[in-house]
């Protein structure tokens, strides 16, 4: 008797399972014209944008790596991510894969790229030697 009403309720919980899903499956594709126009509106802003476009995106910004930056206290946390100070920022004496010039300028003019590779590594050495300011850590990540 007992495996019989076992069997049952397993067979119900199957039913009302499948019927849960087949919703969850006709509400979701309700919901796709929208979602897909929402991501072509962001793509098409992502594209315009000077700052967020993957084309130039991190080529306006100085690279660090890990061994470079001490991290210290925790300063928030947030639903994407949890924020910490710099505690110290210690270059080493050489530039990482990201600051190597890919270019051969065979002529005396500065090129773009050289001059972008001069501006970071001034960057860098500005952070390196003001990371404190008035007794706090300047900079987070």
């Amino acid at each position: 008797m007992a495996m019989n009403a076992n069997t049952t309720e397993y067979k119900e919980s199957l039913k009302w399972t499948s019927e849960i899903l087949e919703k969850k499956k006709d509400y979701a594709e309700h919901l796709r014209p929208g979602l897909e126009k929402a991501r072509k509106a962001m793509d098409t802003k992502l594209k315009a944008s000077k700052i967020l476009s993957e084309a130039s995106f991190g080529d306006d910004i100085c690279h660090f790596e890990e061994s470079e930056l001490r991290v210290s206290a925790l300063l928030g946390k947030g639903g994407f991510c949890d924020v910490f100070e710099i505690g110290e920022v210690r270059l080493n004496n050489f530039c990482g894969p990201k600051h190597k010039l890919n270019v051969f300028n065979t002529s005396s003019n500065e090129t773009l790229e050289e001059s972008n590779e001069r501006e970071f590594e001034w960057t860098r050495e500005m952070m390196a030697k003001n990371y404190i300011r008035k007794g706090s850590a300047r900079f987070a990540i």
